[in-house]
């Protein structure tokens, strides 16, 4: 009898450190800081035009470049070079390939047209612009065997999210600080039901983004998917995923997952 592995969704909330990270060369990070500051006021229902929406290409394509020299030297060197580089590249980054990678976690690898990965990005320009940096990087270095969409997340800059199947970014409506937690529960759920159709295991990863976030997508492991999908979190100075259980009586069981030692 031939098993079948069972397709996966992974849905990780994004922070900024893809353009912030306290290693990050500092030209770029002063440069995101500036951005930053200069689209806070900027509804991100309103496109950004002119010089804004050019330094918003200019950032994506310098941090995706920057991300990449991290990665190349982990695919040569792997773990040993990761954990010397944690704080030159992205929480998202690090956390989703240590369970993608690590056979303690359970999770294996993600393959490219089988397998997903959803950035949750908050509903602001540089949180959107953060996911998708994160998202590049995805798309090149945690699908295994390649994807195959055609997408080309450097070359094609912010328009190749809608061209592949297996890295998506979706901005919650409403997961702003400014905002509160008002308006986002309807929206993260459908958001969530939709990205997962179709796909047997869901799992978070709540190591980045908007932890006002966490109890929304608490309440969507325990009440919204029936297998009660973990919960995944790395803090940025563990070589370690904490991932969370939810049982549906009695106390979540809680594990450290050490990568330590690494095959």
């Amino acid at each position: 009898m031939v098993v079948t592995e069972e397709r996966k969704v992974l849905f990780v909330t994004v922070g900024t450190t893809a353009l912030l990270a306290e290693m990050l060369p500092a030209e770029l990070r002063w440069r995101a800081q500036q951005f930053e500051a200069d689209v806070k006021n900027w509804a991100r229902s309103k496109p950004l035009s002119g010089p804004l929406a050019g330094r918003r290409e200019q950032l994506y394509s310098e941090a995706v470049n920057a991300h990449r020299d991290v990665w190349l030297g982990v695919e040569r060197n792997g773990f040993a070079e990761l954990a010397q580089s944690m704080k030159q590249t992205s929480a998202e980054m690090t956390s989703s390939y240590l369970l993608a990678t690590h056979p303690k976690h359970g999770i294996g690898k993600f393959r490219g047209g089988r397998d997903r990965m959803v950035l949750l990005a908050s509903d602001t320009h540089i949180g959107e612009l953060a996911a998708r940096v994160n998202a590049g990087l995805m798309h090149q270095f945690l699908l295994e065997g390649g994807c195959g969409c055609g997408a080309d997340f450097l070359k094609d800059g912010l328009g190749a999210n809608g061209k592949c199947p297996s890295v998506k970014v979706e901005v919650v409506e409403g997961m702003e600080a400014k905002e509160g937690l008002g308006r986002i529960g309807g929206t993260l759920k459908e958001i969530c039901q939709r990205q997962a159709e179709g796909y047997e295991k869901v799992l978070f990863n709540i190591t980045g983004g908007y932890k006002g976030a966490i109890p929304l997508v608490t309440w969507l492991s325990l009440e919204v998917f029936g297998k009660r999908p973990p919960l995944f979190y790395q803090h940025e100075e563990m070589l370690s995923v904490v991932r969370i259980s939810l049982a549906a009586e009695g106390e979540p069981v809680v594990d450290e997952l050490g990568v330590e030692p690494w095959p």
